[in-house]
């Protein structure tokens, strides 16, 4: 997919989260590539001509919908067009605790980062001693990942070793007189923190002090196999005891007895004629079996060494002829491409002298792209430094480093630490080879030993499979923190719209292979093409009323309603008691209403009609009609969260998704203000009608919104509230308890005639409807004791308590889970509160219509300061509405007597 932008939304498509770095994803036990080659959104007139633009202004983002993490496989992926969103059904899911779990499930690893490329250590401890016709497949360890952080795959830990002769019949090798390479085996002693006989400990050298501290080492399931299998072999080559050399042996084996194969490999590794201990002294702790593989000798590029015709016409027969060669005795690392290659060698000293050994690297053609010759500076001995992960005593490699470099040390042979110049080449090989052609025997025969060879130790690598993988996860998971962090970011509140009565078609091309049989389905130059159809909806006049707008593109005409996008109005349906100089004000559950039907060539226009005929007159700062446009509408931070977001909000609250910034200013909502004075004790009509862009402003639409209220005397609530704290307060006398019952058997809201009923039953008259404000203090007296205050009446032109539907977030303990929502349910949000000495109050009760209120007072008040506000309730769960609380005096008194009363 790579250099592909969707037609139609100039959006650059990137890979699906989920695919492996060489673009197959598993299904039903086979691996497929699918690769889109492009893809189009495309407006389509009748006549099937293309029509433009495909869509309105705005960003025109996508997202991959895909249920597992992007360095995990997933089974399926969807591409959403158009969508700022991380996941499908982002509303219909209910906010629960799972659902957190869900989502940090899913994303919790976008802030893990890739782990780097690992290195892998080969060396041929577990491979069995002697030759090997086909070559080893060696298996090995993997440096260890850091701790937090991931990959899709494993490293590859599989290198084939093999040499360069080999024609593949073992017949046809046999006729070729090359002594072929072994692997060879011996042991030290198990002793990785001491100084090995006859040199420094390895870390003395490299001053290296790493931390102790074991590293979880990869093996491999094939690891953890050809490890159980070559156990008996290794235990059998610790288990040496008998002198080793070459000369014994023979003597052994003229007098028929059995000499094990380790023994010989043992011996040709002795320095000399003199016993070369294979098994440690008893201070050593035990003796750890070392292998490595020596190069093969009279490797010269002959078709065959041997004079016998009938050899050579068999080999000429088989196509193998002598060629000339620059290197011989060559061993061959199948390494494919790679970023890095070390090697550890243990090469005799006059060869690394002589600068006789090269490492060259080969491209797939066979030609050479680098090389570079072991000379005497690359011996440990001199100061080359091995890699601090070799010898790292917390890793899983310096064990058997350290024993390949004391096994060295003990031989005629060096070891030597060479790095390999790189290759971006699969099919590249490493070759190994001397400069000059082997003989059966050194300066030394006489001794009874072969011609000094080289001989590979250990191998590391850092493929350039591990360098892609790396990469590729690092930018899937960056594509996967993006899209989250888009999906709850500014960005969110921006995108394009669809073109309204028209046809649409998505055409995506593609070709797609089987990995198993390399089956394929069309390919880059020839896609195959699928389209899908699809089709927006258009506005028209209803078929039976002219003064209804319907969506037609539907089963049935659905008619256009503007209140599935309306969260809040101000003032609410059929409210009474509007304060006429407040800003009325509706506020929508999506920031971009207007464009919604501005995409339909229409416009949202706010009218006031008041029930005398004079309607509100426009002013400078609000039109009237008003339109609800940008110029008009307020951007409204988001504050209802889908569950969705609110679950993903709260995991990134909880530290689980720590590189996530979530913009808690983000645009999700708007409101419109509608802001000039109103008749007071006037029926309005709040009626929003949708009506052609730019036309007049006395022009007149459907109707899609409307809302009757009704306006009191006031202006303000201060204006209110100061209507009752300007009156004279007066004082009354009561029987004993008369209020005090009231609370116990009433509540804060009785409602029918239980007010009336209550006093009637304490000898108190029923009270008039309240008509205009007073404050009365009522007093009670037992005996001959000082009179007490019971309780302080008010009464108010209009109600001291108001509520209207406002957006409650709930929790819903009934069923499992206990899944929370947004529901719209009456809130209060004008009431009384008591103040003053605390405890003076015990509770308030309101008269059926909440314009009469009882103050009830503690028992033992007299003396007491009390206060009572009229409060405008704060609402922070609802910020664009909060102004914050506001309170206004009506009563502040200190009850020290009754007004009858001699003091």
């Amino acid at each position: 997919m790579a250099g592909v932008t969707i037609g139609g939304l100039g959006t650059p498509l990137s890979t699906a989260p989920g695919v492996a770095a060489d673009g197959f994803a598993e299904r039903s036990g086979d691996r497929y590539h699918y690769e889109i080659t492009g893809l189009r959104l495309e407006r389509i007139k009748d006549n099937g001509q293309l029509d433009s633009p495909a869509l309105g202004g705005g960003a025109a983002p996508v997202a991959w919908w895909t249920v597992n993490a992007a360095a995990q496989a997933s089974p399926a992926a969807q591409l959403a067009l158009l969508t700022w969103q991380a996941a499908p059904a982002t509303k219909a899911i209910e906010y629960t605790e799972k659902l957190v779990g869900t989502i940090t499930d899913r994303w919790g690893t976008v802030c893990t980062p890739a782990a780097p490329p690992a290195e892998v250590l080969w060396t041929f401890l577990l491979e069995p001693l002697g030759p090997s016709g086909a070559g080893w497949d060696l298996e090995g360890v993997a440096w260890p990942d850091p701790a937090d952080t991931q990959r899709s795959v494993p490293p590859g830990t599989t290198l084939h070793v093999g040499e360069r002769w080999r024609t593949g019949e073992p017949q046809l090798d046999e006729l070729r007189g090359i002594i072929p390479a072994v692997v060879v085996g011996a042991t030290v002693p198990c002793d990785h923190g001491n100084a090995p006989p006859g040199g420094p400990d390895i870390r003395d050298v490299l001053g290296v002090t790493a931390d102790r501290a074991a590293l979880a080492a990869r093996r491999s399931p094939v690891f953890a196999a050809k490890e159980a299998g070559a156990r008996a072999g290794l235990d059998a080559l610790a288990g040496a005891s008998r002198a080793a050399t070459l000369d014994h042996l023979l003597r052994q084996a003229v007098a028929g007895l059995e000499i094990p194969t380790s023994q010989w490999h043992l011996a040709l590794q002795a320095p000399g004629p003199a016993v070369a201990a294979t098994q440690p002294s008893g201070a050593s702790g035990g003796a750890c079996p070392v292998k490595a593989l020596e190069a093969p000798v009279l490797d010269n590029g002959l078709a065959s060494n041997f004079t016998d015709k009938a050899a050579l016409s068999t080999l000429a027969a088989a196509g193998i002829k002598g060629e000339k060669r620059d290197l011989y005795d060559v061993i061959q690392l199948r390494t494919g491409a790679y970023d890095s290659l070390d090697l550890l060698l243990a090469v005799p000293r006059a060869i690394a002298a002589a600068k006789t050994l090269v490492v060259r690297v080969l491209n797939g053609s066979g030609t050479e792209t680098g090389r570079v010759a072991v000379s005497s500076g690359d011996l440990l001995a001199a100061g080359a430094v091995l890699p601090p992960n070799w010898v790292n005593p917390a890793g899983p490699w310096a064990a058997d480093i350290d024993d390949l470099v004391r096994w060295a040390d003990a031989t005629l042979n060096m070891p030597v630490y060479i790095t390999v110049p790189s290759t971006a080449d699969p099919g590249s090989t490493v070759e190994i080879g001397l400069k000059t052609p082997s003989t059966t025997a050194g300066s030394d025969a006489a001794k009874g030993t072969v011609a000094p060879r080289y001989l590979v130790a250990a191998v590391g690598m850092r493929s350039a499979a591990e360098v892609a993988r790396h990469d590729w996860d690092q930018e899937q998971i960056s594509q996967d923190l993006a899209t989250l962090t888009n999906a709850v970011g500014p960005a969110s509140s921006d995108h394009a719209l669809l073109e309204p009565g028209s046809r649409y078609r998505i055409v995506v091309e593609y070709f797609a292979t089987r990995a198993s049989d390399s089956t394929t389905l069309g390919d880059a130059g020839h896609p195959r093409s699928q389209t899908f159809w699809f089709r927006t909806d258009t506005l028209a006049t209803h078929p039976t009323d002219s003064t209804q707008l319907v969506y037609t593109d539907t089963p049935a005409p659905v008619p256009v309603r503007l209140d599935p996008w309306t969260m809040v109005t101000m003032p609410g349906d059929n409210e009474t008691g509007w304060f006429g100089r407040e800003k009325l004000r509706l506020v929508f559950n999506t920031h971009d209403v207007d464009r919604f039907f501005g995409a339909y060539g229409k416009e949202l226009r706010l009218r006031l009609e008041a029930a005398n005929g004079d309607h509100p007159q426009g002013n400078g700062s609000t039109p009237h009609p008003l339109p609800i446009s940008g110029a008009n509408l307020i951007p409204v931070a988001a504050t209802l969260l889908s569950p969705w977001d609110q679950a993903l909000t709260e995991a990134v609250a909880r530290g689980q998704l720590p590189c996530v910034d979530v913009d808690e200013t983000r645009t999700q909502h708007s409101e419109v203000q509608f802001d000039i004075p109103l008749h007071p004790f006037m029926e309005y009509l709040l009626d929003v009608e949708l009506v052609d862009q730019g036309a007049a402003e006395s022009a007149r639409g459907p109707r899609v919104f409307r809302r009757h209220f009704t306006t009191g005397g006031f202006g303000t609530v201060e204006g209110f509230a100061w209507s009752v704290s300007s009156v004279l307060r007066t004082a009354r006398a009561c029987p004993v308890d008369a209020f005090a019952a009231m609370l116990a058997t009433l509540g804060s809201h009785p409602e029918g005639s239980a007010v009336d009923t209550h006093l009637a039953g304490y000898q108190i008259d029923p009270l008039p409807v309240p008509d205009h404000p007073q404050v009365v203090v009522f007093w009670q007296q037992a005996g001959g004791a000082d009179p007490q205050p019971a309780a302080i009446m008010i009464d108010a032109t209009e109600p001291l308590s108001r509520s209207r539907d406002y957006p409650r977030e709930i929790t819903d303990a009934t069923v499992p889970d206990a899944p929370q929502r947004w529901i719209l349910e009456p809130r209060e949000w004008l009431t009384l509160r008591g103040g003053g000495d605390p405890g003076a109050i015990a509770g308030i009760v309101y008269a059926p219509g909440d314009q009469r209120a009882f103050i009830v007072l503690a028992p033992g008040s007299r003396g007491r300061h009390v206060t009572v506000d009229l409060v405008s309730v704060a609402m922070p769960d609802l910020p664009f509405l909060d102004g914050g609380e506001h309170a206004y005096s009506l009563v502040d008194v200190t009850l020290d007597h009754a007004p009858w009363e001699e003091v």
